[in-house]
């Protein structure tokens, strides 16, 4: 994507992580498959440090929707 000058998702170059994601949070190119999740986590602020840092949320507490027009792909990519 970057040798053909697409930009990614934040107008800049795209990195591994955008492509792959995280198998933990679920997100990424190739782990999108039509759903939107949302409250996948959840943020808390380290009063030390006043950076936020974020934490999980339980699965039944994510709320899904089916998005088959937003699917990133059909069929297998890798064959």
């Amino acid at each position: 994507m970057n040798k053909k000058g697409v930009p990614g998702p934040r107008g800049g170059a795209w990195n591994a992580s955008t492509i792959d994601g995280s198998r933990k949070r679920l997100n990424g190119i190739l782990q999108y498959a039509g759903r939107i999740i949302w409250n996948r986590q959840r943020f808390i602020k380290v009063p030390e440090t006043g950076k936020r840092i974020s934490r999980e949320n339980p699965r039944e507490q994510w709320m899904t929707a089916e998005a088959n027009n937003l699917h990133a792909h059909e069929g297998n990519w890798f064959l």
